[in-house]
């Protein structure tokens, strides 16, 4: 009896000491979050999401309770709808012509034949798809070892954009690992009895890859780019996509629909990024970032909507970012997560962490974004260095770990109630719970105070609206002029 009488006098002393271990990291990271977040809400989802370990679940989910009960909440009050953002996300309508540089166009039926014309196509070849639908199993599919070139680049199309499904329970997807390949007016939809992990896995020397105007869904990185064995897939573009999943994804790989890793010079424009809640794992998920020791990146007019139903889920979901996730291997061993890349004219929501996010980016530059219902900008570690442009948002704008602000000009930060987490934007446009960024007011000025639009590359850009942007122009925020962009 007096050994039955130890052993329970341990077992409550153990259970005592891990309880105090809880509280007292999560009463550290409770003061820590007070000098970093703008709302009690908020302050109590950032602690809930470092408290991952299952020692500390339900700590952590105590305070996500505490958290949602004390939020006003703000949500997407209705099924997300294609047709409300006419400027961004594929349109099957124009989007496919057949290469004036094709010499040779196969059109095939049926999976196998597509499989075939893949790994067999030379230089110059269409491979067109009729509609339908075409179910593709194996862990991954590889393409032709013949080189494409810019003169002559392999195309892979739906004869009728839209109409072709491709059904796949890879994880990897399609593997390319040659340069000029291009993609456009597909559907890919992950179908893995969990979760798929990419649709297409770049690699290597597959510079110069073009994917535009397609659907993906059901993918933790839709898009995955990274160097293999000295080379890097530099040069590509991904525009004028959408990316979704339809639930959450209870996973601890990386959710992240556009995953970009030391590759330099890619372009993201004009997608529509939605709902990639992460569940598990660090239930951290970001819509899209570039890392790895990457040079000179644009991310531009893009769409991005961490979350369009109305529950709130655990974790944390960012909106764009710089160097999120990290790496400890990077692109000739670089110091940066990522160096001169843009962030530029994008509309962020609905997002329970910040919109934009620096994490050692070396002369980043963050401008004329309009964020609404995130926490804000938050920049971070001694290798940054940013300009931070233009942008409006309600929130923070948090400069942290010895990070570097160059400059700070022109934004228009809104603060939000502490205990309430009430967010004021909805006094500048129509509806923007719902994405109707229309100006509410006529007598609403975002130029007086903006600081002149930056160009350093002298870009032929346009705003999120699609205007074209004159030399000097000055606004704030993601368009200059909202009239006939977003649906009443």
């Amino acid at each position: 009896m007096n050994r039955l009488g130890k052993t329970v006098r341990s077992y409550l002393v153990f259970c005592g000491l891990i309880v105090n271990i809880a509280l007292g990291y999560a009463v550290f990271n409770f003061g820590k979050a007070l000098t970093t977040f703008d709302s009690l809400p908020s302050v109590l989802t950032a602690i809930a999401g470092r408290l991952n370990h299952p020692y500390l679940q339900p700590v952590s989910d105590m305070m996500n309770s505490a958290s949602l009960y004390l939020d006003d909440s703000v949500y997407h009050l209705k099924p997300f709808a294609r047709e409300d953002w006419p400027m961004v996300g594929p349109n099957f309508s124009t989007s496919f012509r057949i290469p004036k540089d094709t010499i040779t166009t196969v059109t095939v039926s049926t999976s196998a034949a597509f499989v075939k014309a893949l790994k067999v196509a030379e230089p110059g070849t269409s491979i067109l798809l009729e509609d339908g639908e075409y179910s593709l199993k194996g862990k991954r599919f590889a393409i032709s070892k013949n080189t494409p070139s810019a003169l002559h680049p392999i195309t892979v199309a739906a004869k009728n954009p839209g109409r072709v499904t491709l059904l796949m329970n890879s994880s990897e997807g399609f593997y390319l690992n040659q340069p000029h390949w291009g993609f456009t007016g597909l559907r890919f939809i992950g179908s893995c009895k969990r979760h798929c992990e990419h649709a297409f896995h770049i690699v290597a020397k597959a510079s110069n890859v073009k994917i535009s105007h397609n659907e993906f869904i059901n993918y933790n990185a839709a898009i995955k780019v990274n160097g293999l064995n000295g080379y890097y897939p530099d040069s590509g573009s991904v525009t004028f996509n959408h990316f979704y999943n339809r639930n959450p994804h209870n996973t601890s790989s990386s959710v992240t629909p556009i995953n970009i890793d030391h590759a330099n010079h890619w372009y993201v424009s004009s997608n529509i990024i939605r709902d990639f809640v992460k569940t598990g794992g660090n239930r951290v998920s970001y819509g899209a970032y570039i890392k790895g020791g990457a040079i000179e990146g644009i991310i531009e007019n893009n769409l991005v909507a961490c979350n369009t139903s109305a529950t709130d889920y655990p974790g944390s979901r960012v909106g764009l970012s710089i160097g999120g996730g990290g790496m400890t291997k990077r692109r000739d061993n670089a110091k940066f997560e990522a160096k001169n890349v843009i962030i530029r004219n994008n509309i962020i929501f609905h997002c329970n962490d910040v919109g934009v996010y620096v994490n050692k980016g070396q002369e980043a530059l963050i401008h004329n974004n309009t964020l609404y219902n995130t926490s804000g900008i938050d920049v971070r570690f001694p290798q940054t260095n940013a300009l931070v442009l233009n942008n409006l948002f309600s929130g923070n704008l948090r400069i942290r770990d010895n990070a570097t602000m160059v400059a700070d000009y022109g934004n228009i930060i809104l603060s939000r109630g502490y205990l309430r987490n009430s967010e004021p934007m909805g006094n500048i446009f129509k509806a923007p719970e719902i994405g109707n960024f229309s100006i509410k007011e006529d007598s609403i000025d975002l130029h007086t105070d903006a600081t002149t639009y930056p160009n350093p590359n002298n870009d032929n850009v346009t705003d999120f609206c699609g205007k074209t942007l004159d030399k000097d122009e000055r606004f704030v925020g993601a368009f200059s002029n909202s009239k006939g962009c977003f649906q009443p």
